[in-house]
């Protein structure tokens, strides 16, 4: 159920990480014109990680143009590629020079809104007095295996995707996401760094995030796939020095075979200390 324009009155941001999206970009721009809350409450801000097609920061600049008419819109661009999840730090870092903007939203450059986005989450924090840290409105149906959902349990999160979530921007300072290592699973990584932040979160069951199958994405690009999965293994590694067992066995047997021999000859190559820790994190229990 809608409330009237005139009751929303908090200013949110979209961010975007961009690395050679001119292809894709508009489709969430197009689907932003369509939202239901009140356009001159909503900034977006672009970073684009120095992309490496001849020309794409100009055509990114085009594009946006466009849509300058409708919203308030600012593109960054990194002097340096530094991978998804530093991006998305980037993207934070500028949200942080808008001094009254309270909250904000993750949106892939492939991705879409739907048009009830903020307003049920803004919905949902006016009921409430505006106490949640995190309000999620994407309900992912995977074919999730006894694993996973333990350890969305344990997360208290429907999905532990950074996508679909209203993040309340005071929240999200405490979190320090400034991971190096993790341009596969980042967000993966930023909810085990931070499960023990306390947080608020409300889940509504909905699905508001439309993501879109996108065959040029860093898991399908087979010439950086390698050093991607590296950065995961380690991601990993220091899981496991912090002696988070029950963590690492969880995401471990959610893996494909394939992958968990990968991950097993990885640590069989970092020496005996650290071989160890690995073989007790696949006996504990859970």
């Amino acid at each position: 159920m809608f409330k009237s324009n005139n009751e929303y009155t908090k200013k949110a941001t979209i961010l975007i990480p961009y690395y050679n999206n001119s292809k894709t970009i508009s489709m969430p721009l197009k689907s932003f014109l369509k939202l239901k809350y009140p356009h001159k409450l909503l900034k977006i801000i672009i970073c684009d990680d120095c992309s490496n097609i001849e020309g794409e920061y100009e055509k990114l600049n085009e594009i946006v143009q466009e849509y300058r008419k409708h919203f308030d819109i600012t593109v960054y661009q990194n002097k340096a590629n530094v991978g998804l999840a530093l991006n998305r730090a980037a993207l934070f870092n500028h949200l942080l020079k808008e001094k009254d903007i309270e909250y904000f939203t993750f949106v892939d450059a492939d991705d879409k809104l739907k048009p009830k986005f903020f307003n049920c989450c803004f919905n949902v924090q006016i009921k409430n007095d505006y106490k949640y840290d995190v309000v999620c409105a994407y309900n992912c149906k995977l074919n999730l295996n006894c694993f996973e959902k333990k350890l969305i349990k344990s997360l208290e999160l429907d999905f532990w995707t950074m996508w679909g979530k209203l993040y309340k921007t005071s929240w999200y300072v405490q979190t320090n996401y400034t991971e190096k290592y993790a341009n596969i699973a980042e967000d993966l990584m930023f909810w085990y760094k931070n499960m023990n932040i306390e947080k608020k979160i409300f889940i509504t069951w909905k699905k508001l995030y439309i993501w879109v199958k996108n065959h040029n994405s860093m898991t399908k690009n087979k010439n950086k796939l390698n050093d991607n999965i590296l950065d995961l293994y380690k991601n990993m590694e220091n899981i496991l020095k912090n002696k988070s067992y029950w963590f690492f066995k969880t995401f471990f047997k959610s893996q494909k075979k394939s992958v968990r021999n990968k991950l097993q000859n990885y640590f069989q190559s970092k020496g005996s200390e650290i071989y160890e820790d690995f073989k007790k994190a696949l006996n504990t229990a859970i």
